[in-house]
């Protein structure tokens, strides 16, 4: 829960930026609000949260728990915030040992949380493909954080290493499509079926698809060291573009033959993100858009979407589980258990549903009509705001109940 609000209050810095920026964010991915911007979506926002996700789901998946959690926790939770907040403040102020610290700051904490989880992976006799697929998530931020180092270096040193630009666009590719697509698909195998009732995805996807994306990013990064294969990374890119595609007409129709189909706006965000996710690759694959604009409704359409869509189910489900757990067998502490909707409410998730949806559709406005950047501004601020106090009152509710529940057992007579 940590993660996930301090992820809320870094996208409010998100607006911030968009704020001061204005209308240069749009035409330039080297503007240092645009730097600024995409690493504190990127790694203040999407690897918050997926790293605070991952700390609960590897445990509950692999049966194995994460060796000294809480100090690992916490050290990444430090690390990575501040890292993040060095970074862009290195960006805007163009300082640039705010960079090289933030850099030490990020591999080292980030670091230390992802081999903790593969060294939890490795001992459980689980071989799920939610695991397998995780795992190649995790060496995919691995690789990032090589790739960041070479550009770091080439950025301080005054090499030509990455003169082509494109190692900066393998470090984009592997961090939007391995890290946190590979991500989102590998918790989607066991999060879907568990939570909306749905049928398995089929063998192929679970399987291959995770397989092929990731080893066609590691063919496009070895081929990116090179000044003369744009042919083959155009191929290996359409490869890319198809195996998201697969992905998402796979995950529409294993939603939409759900059995409990009841109304859940967890499920319209849902598809809201594969539909995002759909037209990004259709647009990539058949027109010239602008990359600015595909970065742009990949993060908030497609993968700010399904954040959202987790955190609404995850956040109430988190809590409550772990009140249960405290109750033991006392019947009198049952009493005081919330459920899961009086936790976070449908009413609730509705304004962030029409806050996220207003958010979508000014951003592509902005993307076509960059004037209208302040009202994109306070429109991701309230987004994240609400978000914020969303977070916060599970939080509270946890606490308050919790304490309630441990009053109950003192008082209750030894078993």
């Amino acid at each position: 829960m940590r993660y996930f609000m301090v992820a809320s209050f870094l996208g409010l810095l998100c607006a911030g930026i968009i704020g001061l920026g204005g209308e240069q964010i749009w035409y330039s991915r080297w503007n240092p609000y645009t730097l600024a911007l995409t690493h504190a979506l990127v790694l203040g926002v999407f690897s918050m949260v997926m790293c605070g996700a991952l700390l609960q789901l590897v445990s509950v998946l692999g049966g194995q728990s994460i060796v000294r959690v809480r100090l690992i926790s916490t050290i990444t939770l430090l690390g990575l915030t501040s890292g993040t907040l060095s970074l862009i403040s290195g960006f805007l102020l163009g300082v640039p040992w705010l960079i090289a610290s933030a850099f030490v700051l990020i591999i080292c904490s980030v670091s230390l949380l992802l081999f903790s989880l593969l060294a939890s992976i490795g001992h459980t006799n689980q071989q799920q493909h939610s695991l397998k697929t995780i795992r190649l998530a995790i060496g995919a931020v691995l690789l990032v954080i090589l790739i960041a180092s070479v550009l770091v270096s080439d950025h301080f040193f005054v090499s030509s290493f990455n003169q082509t630009k494109h190692l900066t666009d393998s470090h984009a590719g592997m961090g939007l499509v391995g890290w946190i697509s590979l991500l989102i698909m590998g918790v989607s195998f066991q999060v879907l079926p568990m939570f909306h009732v749905a049928p398995a995805f089929p063998r192929w996807s679970q399987r291959q698809l995770p397989l092929l994306l990731f080893f066609t990013l590691i063919a496009r990064l070895l081929f990116s060291l090179s000044t003369n294969t744009l042919n083959y990374l155009t191929i290996l890119d359409i490869f890319i573009e198809v195996s998201l595609l697969a992905y998402a007409l796979t995950a529409a129709k294993v939603i939409y033959t759900r059995k409990r189909k009841i109304p859940d706006l967890s499920i319209s965000l849902w598809y809201i993100a594969l539909a995002s996710l759909t037209v990004c690759m259709l647009l990539s694959l058949f027109t010239n858009v602008s990359a600015i604009f595909l970065v742009g409704l990949f993060c908030v359409g497609w993968v700010l979407s399904i954040m959202l869509a987790m955190l609404v189910k995850i956040a109430p489900f988190l809590a409550y589980i772990h009140l249960q757990r405290q109750c033991g067998c006392d019947f009198n502490a049952f009493e005081l258990l919330p459920n899961v909707h009086q936790l976070l409410s449908k009413a609730k998730i509705k304004y962030l549903f029409f806050s996220h949806c207003a958010t979508m559709c000014l951003l592509i406005t902005t993307l076509l009509y960059s004037a209208i950047y302040p009202l994109l501004a306070i429109s991701v601020g309230l987004e994240f705001g609400y978000l914020a106090y969303l977070l916060f009152g599970v939080s509270k509710q946890y606490h308050q109940v919790s304490r309630a529940i441990g009053k109950v057992m003192d008082s209750s007579p030894q078993q």
